[in-house]
């Protein structure tokens, strides 16, 4: 190991619980430095912990720290963070690099002019890039021989050329050092980068160069091997694919994910997982492949619906069309794979019409008992397709102060703004309660999925008998959410209801509050009877 010390800073500042939270970017960059032979340490900053962490980032005084990126959004809080260090040793170089999928959709040439503190922005993936920065770093050369950097050169800020991108399997296994902190229950494994979908507000095709392939995928192999590594290691039973489409690109996608399938019942690993898909690329014609991978643990998937109305489809460049995704549920709901719905319920061009398009459709496929649905917002990052088109438009808002936060938006209807805003009081109920989603409904639908996977793989005695009783519990979840869609339904129809006759706040709290008494009956009724009748199941399985 060098004695040259390099800091990788995660944040933890996601206010949604995935119940994986490992940071995959600085994992990478972790685990290349270590192969490379660099003393790499993991330093975590936590939102309302920031002063105690940041002294804990500066006590073994790093030569080099490296921010993460957790969303664009968070820039002024790195800005902020990086003049502490400078505060603390001018000397140490400071290195922003990566996002959720590698690549964070920002400018980095008006952030280096803004911020003096920050000596090297990494565009695109960062495992290569941090290694090689470090040895320039080291032996005090000119960064101008290292690709995929824009950084300061005597008062000039500086964009080299991209890199061009490698192959995802000669990337050493992400360091997992978060879990010896947190023992998280599940983790993110990163199988594969890029998307062939081009959907307008995604930062993936945003932040794609020209030469960069669209997809690359790692081999199956490599893949269950890093699952068992992790099972073995941390006895990790539950894996979330941060990829962006599971079955990417086309036939050979489909292939290599059956791949995976089948090399992880050979293995005989004993692990569920989640899976992000898009609709168009799946038909009755998959039904043996979706078959396989939910024997080998797909027990959730996220489907990107963004919505149930065909102009904001157009709006949002999908290339599913409504049928896509009734197609698609369809499939799921023969393996009990539960659908997690990405959605975007409200735009700058949402009018009333789209949203009661909306809510029908949620209601009709299904999907209409998650709360969450209701409530979302376009998230707008710079550089995308709909950004553009609303800076063309002259809708955009920037809330920054200079220095990028999260750029809003206006909204043509500015009583769809007000039901928009008021959304946001929905968002910290379920911020605090997320027994309404997650938690709720979801871990049921995920509860069947598992102990029906577990009687097809059991041998025990009474199959009958246990298969009865978790019909049971089938019928009774199914049964609860259709109640739900109703329910949820109708509240969302009567809040529109409310803006158009320019109600009270107070109206609108109480319309809430009744509608969230409802659903908590719903769900506690059913899990009385999981209790009754799971609990049997288990006992029998000996889980």
């Amino acid at each position: 190991m060098s004695k040259y010390q390099i800091n990788v800073v995660s944040l933890l500042y996601d206010y949604e619980d995935y119940e994986a939270a490992d940071d995959l970017v600085a994992g990478y960059i972790i685990a290349m430095l270590r192969k490379e032979g660099h003393t790499t340490s993991l330093i975590e900053i936590s939102r309302g912990c920031e002063d105690e962490d940041l002294v804990k980032l500066m006590q073994n005084m790093p030569d080099v720290v490296v921010f993460t990126i957790p969303r664009t959004s968070n820039i002024p809080e790195l800005v902020s963070f990086s003049r502490y260090v400078k505060s603390i040793n001018p000397e140490c170089k400071i290195v922003l690099a990566g996002w959720s999928h590698h690549s964070a959709p920002m400018n980095t040439e008006l952030i280096m002019e803004q911020c003096s503190d920050i000596d090297v922005i990494i565009r695109g993936e960062g495992e290569h890039t941090a290694t090689e920065l470090v040895d320039l770093f080291i032996r005090n050369e000119n960064l101008g021989s290292c690709l995929g950097i824009t950084y300061r050169d005597n008062g000039r800020i500086i964009a080299n050329d991209d890199r061009p991108l490698g192959s995802l399997d000669e990337l050493p296994f992400p360091a997992r050092d978060s879990q010896l902190l947190h023992n998280y229950s599940s983790m993110w494994v990163s199988s594969a980068r890029g998307c062939l979908g081009n959907c307008a507000f995604c930062a993936i095709p945003a932040t794609r160069t020209k030469n960069d392939p669209v997809w690359r995928g790692r081999s199956p192999e490599n893949v269950v091997e890093e699952l068992k590594y992790l099972n073995n290691t941390y006895n990790i039973k539950q894996f979330n694919f941060l990829d962006p489409t599971f079955e990417d690109p086309g036939h050979k996608g489909k292939e290599r994910i059956r791949k995976i399938a089948e090399l992880i019942l050979e293995s005989d690993l004993d692990i569920t997982f989640l899976a992000h898909m898009r609709a168009e690329n799946w038909s009755e014609d998959d039904c043996e492949l979706m078959e396989l991978l939910y024997l080998a643990g797909l027990e959730s998937v996220l489907v990107g619906v963004e919505a149930g109305n065909n102009s904001s489809l157009q709006l949002f460049n999908k290339r599913a069309k409504v049928e896509n995704y009734f197609s698609f549920v369809d499939l799921t709901s023969k393996f009990n794979i539960n659908i997690d719905c990405g959605f975007i319920m409200f735009h700058p061009y949402s009018t009333f019409e789209d949203l009661a398009a909306n809510a029908d459709f949620l209601k009709k496929i299904g999907l209409a008992d998650t709360l969450c649905t209701y409530s979302s917002k376009l998230y707008l990052f710079p550089n995308t397709r709909i950004y553009q088109k609303l800076q063309e438009d002259n809708m955009l808002l920037n809330q920054g102060e200079g220095i990028y936060t999260l750029y809003d938006y206006k909204f043509l209807d500015e009583r769809v703004k007000r039901l928009s805003d008021k959304m946001l009081t929905v968002n910290a109920v379920l911020a605090e309660k997320a027994f309404f989603h997650f938690k709720g409904i979801t871990k049921l639908v995920t509860y069947i999925s598992r102990m029906r996977r577990k009687l097809l793989k059991s041998s025990v005695l009474g199959q009958e008998y246990l298969s009865d009783n978790l019909s049971i519990l089938e019928e009774a979840v199914r049964d609860m959410r259709k109640d739900i869609d109703d329910l949820n339904h109708t509240w969302f129809l009567k809040c529109i209801d409310w803006v158009k006759n320019d109600g009270s706040d107070n109206e609108f709290s109480e319309i809430l509050k009744d509608h969230l008494l409802r659903i908590e009956e719903k769900i506690y009724k059913v899990q009385k009877i999981q209790l009754k009748y799971g609990m049997s199941i288990q006992r029998s399985l000996k889980i």
